[in-house]
């Protein structure tokens, strides 16, 4: 006698092949109906990650508010002075002599009527403090400049030349003036300063001004006091900005504007439109699908 098989018999009839396709397909719209209930739910995550990240609130946008809620008196805040160029060693300055005789001081000497317009680089065209703080110019020879103003140097200078020249004029200008500006702001750069001054506005002004992933709660001001690289920060949305001793920049300074969390789910948001459209028409293919199998 033969034994019984451990597995049951197929049912071969037609009732049993409907069964088994009704069974078949109550299966499947089960799965597709949990597939589209995960997508939805996918789908109002990305949503609302991308109102939470993407809304910035007002207040962190506004430059120069008033925060201050419980004095508004701002009569007490001074503004800030502006500070002496100073002449350091390796500076490079453009030093002219106005003369009626030009021709005795060739590289230095000029006419007031003469108009020259020179397109050299500050460092060809310019005189580099040396490593001992001095200037060497022709015929005077060496004029003291390091830890000297702008106009300290150009008396010393007009001095020198009094000697050989009856009422010298003297203009000496920075070259080297410089500051960076990093971060996020529309045009990071290096940018070269030709009045004796500048402020943080005007170098963030020269840069395009921050992006819209700037913080501007969050300024950093990098400077070199003393042979130490010190860092301060700047709320550009706080008016008492305008009262910083910050507020005039120093140079070499650097400014480095941070990134917002925003500009991260910008950056990954192609991304996830990509995904998500892979997901919608994997969803409606397999709706169709379900659609089709009903009939």
């Amino acid at each position: 006698m033969k034994g019984s098989s451990k597995n049951s018999p197929l049912d071969l009839s037609p009732l049993g092949e409907i069964r088994a396709r009704c069974e078949k397909k109550r299966i499947f719209i089960t799965a597709m109906k949990e597939f589209k209930s995960c997508y939805c739910n996918m789908f109002l995550a990305v949503f609302f990650c991308s109102l939470f990240f993407a809304c910035v609130p007002q207040k962190k946008i506004v430059y120069f508010q008033d925060k201050s809620s419980e004095n508004k008196d701002t009569t007490h805040y001074s503004v800030p002075q502006k500070p002496d160029m100073k002449i350091y060693k390796k500076d490079i300055l453009t030093v002219v002599v106005y003369t009626e005789n030009p021709e005795a001081l060739p590289g230095i000497g000029s006419s007031i009527d003469t108009k020259v317009v020179d397109n050299r680089p500050s460092y060809e065209k310019g005189f580099t403090v040396d490593d001992a703080g001095d200037l060497t110019l022709p015929l005077v020879g060496n004029v003291h400049a390091a830890g000297l103003t702008v106009d300290q140097v150009k008396q010393a200078i007009v001095q020198k030349y009094k000697v050989y020249i009856a009422n010298p004029v003297v203009v000496v200008k920075k070259l080297s003036f410089k500051v960076s500006v990093l971060g996020e702001v529309t045009h990071p750069d290096i940018y070269y300063v030709n009045n004796e001054s500048i402020t943080l506005l005007e170098a963030l002004s020269m840069a395009g001004d921050l992006t819209k992933y700037g913080s501007r709660t969050d300024v950093k001001v990098i400077r070199s006091i003393n042979g130490k690289q010190e860092e301060f920060m700047v709320d550009l949305t706080d008016k008492n900005v305008l009262y910083s001793p910050l507020f005039y920049l120093m140079q070499d300074d650097v400014i480095y504007v941070r990134q917002l969390k925003s500009k991260r789910w910008a950056d990954i948001s192609p991304q996830v439109s990509i995904i998500t459209s892979v997901i919608s028409v994997t969803v409606a293919v397999a709706t169709l699908l379900i659609v089709t199998s009903q009939k």
